[in-house]
């Protein structure tokens, strides 16, 4: 069966071919940066998590010190 095929269908086809190619290499550079945009979070979160759990092991610490030192006192 016979395939008509418009006379300018090859030169439009060139130009989807290569929007098709530069979106597709859009997609990847933007994925890209979502990609490292996303690790430095996670990076940052676990920073801050680690200082979270410092901050609180010291201000305990220093509660069961001065606990202690109540207790000691006359």
């Amino acid at each position: 069966m016979p395939v008509y095929l418009p006379p300018d269908f090859a030169d439009r086809m060139t130009d989807w071919s290569r929007d098709a190619v530069q979106s597709a290499e859009r997609m990847m550079r933007e994925n890209q940066q979502v990609r490292e945009m996303m690790r430095q979070i996670r990076y940052r979160l676990r920073e801050e998590a680690r200082r979270q759990h410092w901050r609180q092991m010291i201000a305990e610490r220093k509660a069961r010190s001065r606990e202690f030192s109540l207790i000691d006192s006359p």
